[in-house]
This record gives structure tokens, sequence and C-alpha cells, in this order.
């Protein structure tokens, strides 16, 4: 397996923190782990950092121990994590012609005014 912070560095490129990217690694090579053992193991700050894994998509709930957390295969976090990227580059490129488009219209009509002179 390639080195930790290698591993950290490309999730983090996804989207993760380092805490999450820590996280997510660990769960990968432990299997279902208690979020009290991720917290002391890890030395992390695990409650706001598990919430943020699994609103993106990378972990869920143990369904066999509701204490304990799963990562998704690596793949499929991977492909989650992309999309989020994607989506968010998307909506900056969508909201960035937004601006564009109001910009035209206010200067318009200026730059039009300046030329008459």
């Amino acid at each position: 397996m390639r080195k930790e912070s290698e591993l950290v560095e490309h999730l983090q490129i996804l989207g993760l923190n380092k805490d999450e990217a820590r996280i997510y690694i660990y769960l990968v090579q432990n299997g279902s782990v208690d979020e009290r053992r991720i917290l002391s193991v890890l030395k992390v700050e695990a409650k706001s950092a598990i919430d943020s894994l699994i609103d993106k998509g990378t972990i869920i709930k143990d369904p066999s121990n509701s204490s304990s957390f799963l990562a998704l295969h690596p793949r499929n976090a991977a492909a989650n994590l992309y999309k989020l990227q994607e989506d968010k580059a998307i909506n900056d490129l969508r909201e960035k012609r937004r601006v564009a488009d109001r910009l035209g219209m206010v200067l318009e009509p200026v730059f039009e005014g300046s030329q008459r002179k």
C-alpha cells in the first residue's frame, strides 16, 4: 500500500480535509470501527469529521453496530468525492456566467455612452 501521506494528499485533492482523509484510510484498513476508537487512535475530532464523511458519501454507519462506521468501497467513495467536486465546479461556473451577464448589462450602457462622445 502507498504511504499514508500520499493517500491523504490524493483524498485532499478530492475534497477531504486531513482528518477526514485519515479517518477514511483507517476505516478502509480496519473495517467496522467504533467512533471512540477512531478518536483515540487517530487523535482527531471524530464527530464533525465523521458527519462530513457521511455527507460526502465515503462512509456509512455499520448496519450491525450503530456506534461503528464502515468505509465505502474506495471506487465508490472516490466517485462520490469526484461528483461533489464536479457539481461544485459547475455551480461555480454558472455563478461566474451570471456575474459576467450582469456585468455586461451594467457596463454596456456606460460603454456605449462613452463611445458617442
